[in-house]
């Protein structure tokens, strides 16, 4: 969780179809608390240490998929059980405001604190 966002982290052992690169893939989605809507267009990078050194620094790519929907994703090396994935928010989400925004995305326009994840 960040704020009132959660981040949902999947693996794949390969990129999906569409993105030229090789090695594993890093998808990250985010959504709202309770409703899990689609969180779009913020800024997300990430840190990927494994045996305490640093295999990717870099942002995470805005990207739609058939299978894995609209979510944020990088390609890195490899991803082992015991990595530790740390994401940042570099950009606050930009949802358009309505009536009701309020209820919906309220405690998303608060700071997102950085979120650390470990594999397992």
């Amino acid at each position: 969780m960040s704020n009132d966002a959660r981040l949902v982290v999947t693996t794949l052992d390969a990129p999906p179809a569409g993105i030229d690169a090789e090695g594993s893939y890093v998808a990250v989605s985010a959504r709202t608390r309770y409703n899990e809507m689609v969180i779009p267009a913020m800024g997300l990078s990430g840190t990927l240490e494994s045996g305490g050194e640093t295999v990717y620094d870099g942002r995470f790519q805005r990207t739609l998929d058939p299978d894995l929907g609209y979510h944020y994703g990088a390609v890195v090396d490899s991803v082992a059980t015991g990595d530790e994935l740390a994401l940042t928010v570099t950009a606050q989400p930009q949802t358009a405001r309505h009536e009701g925004y309020e209820m919906a995305f309220g405690g998303l326009l608060g700071a997102m604190p950085d979120v650390s994840v470990t594999f397992s």
